[in-house]
């Protein structure tokens, strides 16, 4: 391993990573912030408009297991490369098809930006893991972990503003062209993996596992509590993708705000998700055991707000809700490098995270749609708490795993 690390320099191989997911999540999060123009445009329910979200979801889900099983035969680089091409060519499809005014044919271009990504979430911290050290492992993964709040804190920001100036198409040209640097930067900063180098990153008394190997491996040893911990990413991504797809569309319909203001709200509310997943390198050394449960218990409490809470005691619980559930996805993708046997293993297992994110996200907006233009908002929201709980079950379980030590704490 520490040859291929040598490959490239923690900054260099950091920046490459995020912008790559930078890039995606801006694709992903381009929609929330102006929901109610495009419910508007297409004359569409919320349980429909929750496909906009879960549609690239299902895509990505589809891609990011398969992505993560054959990653070792093509590498990092240009399967990152290929997924970023992907998403640059759903968003010029979103864009045409949206100006011939077809539902079907955005959210086609939705899947294919999803395909993309799907390919994209698991180069990304695939080569984090291949080419930074592993004392440097857990600042890496702190920082990395920010991508989905800053991504999501400029669409919130500009996406409004860009569609209110110029339509869509000023938003769409914007997201083509972050694509196309962030492939750039990617294409440029990680390091090719050779087949040589393959060989030094794998133990003298390592063979390289089939693909039936790997995926027997994930579920026998250490190596299971990889599907815990995917559960609990899950229920996690049920709940956050749920609270960002709807914010916007929640806080203009019941207190009569800005499209403008609300996603300015939003956005301030992924800053302080971005905060709270810097801190946890910082937080997890001190107060470990509390960290793998609190957040979870704080977030089931916090959706009580949103069904009895006037619009300050809402606001102020958005942001408390961002801040605390930034502290998750940090543990979260910290934890294949730790649980893995081998090298072999990290990327098979970082995908087996990605597969449970994305199931999230797939349900969430739906089902919170659904719930939401039945039976309103409230309830929605009080929806939320089982799924708070239960991710908390699978973060204790794995902070109780036996001989494990996660890079976070190195």
């Amino acid at each position: 391993m520490s040859v291929l690390k040598r490959g490239g320099s923690f900054w260099t191989v950091l920046l490459g990573a995020y912008v790559a997911g930078l890039a995606g999540t801006m694709a992903q999060f381009a929609d929330p912030p102006i929901l109610p123009t495009l419910t508007a445009y297409f004359r569409i329910s919320s349980a429909t408009s929750g496909w906009f979200m879960s549609v690239y979801a299902l895509a990505t889900l589809v891609t990011a297991l398969p992505a993560g099983l054959v990653i070792k035969r093509f590498g990092e680089k240009l399967m990152g490369g290929t997924g970023l091409c992907l998403l640059v060519l759903g968003e010029a499809l979103f864009w045409f098809e949206f100006s011939a005014h077809s539902l079907t044919g955005v959210l086609v271009a939705r899947g294919l930006q999803g395909f993309g990504f799907g390919l994209v979430a698991v180069a990304a911290p695939a080569s984090i893991a291949a080419f930074i050290s592993e004392k440097r492992m857990s600042l890496a993964m702190s920082i990395w972990a920010t991508w989905v709040p800053f991504g999501s804190v400029l669409m919130f920001l500009f996406a409004p503003l860009l569609t209110h100036d110029g339509g869509i198409a000023s938003l769409s040209i914007f997201l083509l062209a972050a694509s196309v640097v962030a492939c750039a930067l990617f294409w440029g900063a990680i390091p090719r993996r050779t087949k040589a180098s393959l060989r030094l990153s794998r133990l003298p008394s390592e063979s390289t596992p089939s693909l039936a190997v790997l995926i027997q491996a994930s579920f026998s040893g250490r190596q299971r509590m990889i599907w815990w911990v995917a559960s609990s990413f899950a229920c996690f991504t049920v709940v956050f993708f749920s609270f960002n797809t709807f914010l916007t569309t929640y806080l203009t319909s019941r207190y009569a705000l800005s499209l403008v203001f609300a996603s300015s709200i939003a956005a301030v509310a992924s800053v302080a998700n971005a905060l709270g997943n810097f801190l946890t390198h910082f937080v997890a050394k001190r107060w470990r055991r509390t960290l793998f449960l609190l957040p979870s218990l704080l977030l089931a409490a916090s959706w009580l707000a949103f069904a009895w809470g006037d619009v300050g005691w809402s606001v102020t619980v958005i942001l408390w809700v961002g801040f605390v559930g930034g502290f998750i996805p940090s543990l979260v993708f910290s934890a294949p490098p730790s649980l893995a046997l081998s090298s072999s293993s990290v990327p098979l297992l970082t995908a087996v995270v990605i597969l449970g994110e994305n199931i999230g996200i797939v349900v969430g907006p739906v089902l919170f749609g659904a719930v939401a233009g039945k039976y309103g908002f409230e309830r929605a929201f009080l929806l939320l708490i089982p799924f708070s709980l239960w991710m908390g079950v699978g973060l204790w379980r794995l902070y109780r795993q036996q001989n494990v030590s996660l890079s976070i704490h190195s």
